[in-house]
């Protein structure tokens, strides 16, 4: 079953969206695609990670490299990538860094 969702976040606040998108994940909605303004799930009974990473240059080199990495590409909205990771018993939980500092 699929679920779209009308929601808008300020570009600025990414972690905002990203703890919204993992507490979706939580609830056994998976990320499929994202719009601008409209985020669309499936039912899942996996336990995933979401993470949002702001890619400036080299988008698909970038999505090669995560995906080398076993983390799946969902969307890109502008320059922002939507990853995902499914969460393995014992290992910790899939994070990414989009901080100035990192």
């Amino acid at each position: 079953m699929t679920k779209v969702v009308r929601k808008w976040f300020l570009v600025h606040n990414y972690q905002k969206e990203e703890d919204w998108l993992n507490e979706m994940a939580a609830q056994g909605y998976r990320l499929k695609k994202v719009g601008l303004g409209k985020y669309m799930f499936e039912e899942t009974t996996k336990d995933e990670t979401v993470r949002m990473v702001f890619m400036d240059q080299n988008k698909e080199e970038f999505r090669e490299f995560m995906e080398d990495m076993d983390i799946e590409h969902v969307d890109t909205l502008s320059n922002w990538g939507y990853f995902r990771k499914e969460n393995m018993p014992g290992e910790p939980k899939f994070e990414m860094f989009s901080d100035n500092e990192s």
